[in-house]
């Protein structure tokens, strides 16, 4: 049977001259690496592709971030503001030209972006001139929500660039871990914490607390220490993953942790000891 197939294929070796037979030869020993090289290039390409994409995410996350910590600076100082406190609007002007130029910096990123966030930002755009015009007419507790939709609006455009960069889908275990922590994890333990702060600053200016508030700010603590948690997970496991991660990272994480925790504790401590019943 053997015999049968390879027949042909003898018949026409022996009407070649030499020189085509061992060219022949050869062609069959570069095909498959030829064909080996090519799935290696498109592999290759597909890799810098989205490593670029990446890189493209992480470009527009960054200034995002700027954005949210000065609107969570302008929501704090609006609360004090709108208590009455004269000098607190003096600074109030500065965040709001703070503000305006973080937001401009982040249009000029997303601008022509092949990820399609440009629209996402024009949404945060509208929404800020929106309460820059009517902020100081609000009561402190409905610019404090227009504030609070304003940052999640802004860290929800940060977890979209993720998205559509591929940031939140690398298959590198450390990265992932690492992707999580500084796109979901820390941008919302920031802003629980700054939500407590801008709440509370407004109730001293005010000096008046109701169970209302009492609530508030107790969901608030509960879902800051949730989230925390959350975050001290993903960082273990990035450093669990990655050796050199670890030991550029490891240390600066504990001591920050060992920080916001002692925070953390410092702030129930004085709240209490402010508003005891």
């Amino acid at each position: 049977m053997l015999n049968k197939l390879l027949a042909p294929a003898m018949a026409i070796m022996s009407r070649l001259r030499f020189s085509l037979k061992i060219g022949l030869v050869g062609l069959l020993f570069i095909a498959p690496l030829a064909g080996l090289l090519v799935y290696l290039y498109g592999k290759l390409h597909a890799d810098i592709q989205f490593a670029e994409a990446e890189r493209e995410g992480i470009q527009q996350i960054v200034p995002a971030r700027y954005l949210a910590q000065v609107l969570q600076a302008h929501r704090r100082a609006s609360q004090i503001a709108l208590g009455g406190d004269a000098a607190a609007k003096e600074k109030l002007a500065g965040l709001t030209s703070a503000v305006d130029a973080k937001l401009a910096a982040l249009e000029k990123i997303t601008a022509g972006s092949s990820l399609g966030t440009a629209d996402a930002v024009s949404d945060i755009k509208k929404q800020w001139l929106d309460l820059k015009e009517k902020n100081l007419r609000l009561s402190a507790e409905d610019s404090l929500q227009e504030h609070n939709k304003l940052v999640r609006n802004v860290l929800k455009y940060m977890e979209l660039a993720s998205d559509k960069s591929g940031l939140t889908l690398d298959p590198d275990m450390d990265s992932f871990y690492l992707t999580d922590a500084a796109v979901f994890r820390i941008p919302h333990v920031i802003d629980y914490a700054g939500r407590l702060r801008a709440r509370g600053s407004g109730i001293l200016q005010r000096r008046i607390k109701t169970p209302e508030e009492d609530t508030r700010l107790n969901v608030l603590r509960e879902m800051y220490k949730v989230d925390f948690e959350t975050l001290e997970g993903d960082l273990a496991k990035a450093f669990g993953a990655n050796s050199v991660v670890a030991a550029a990272l490891d240390a600066r994480s504990k001591e920050a942790g060992a920080a916001v925790r002692r925070a953390r504790s410092a702030v129930v401590t004085w709240w209490r000891r402010s508003f005891r019943p």
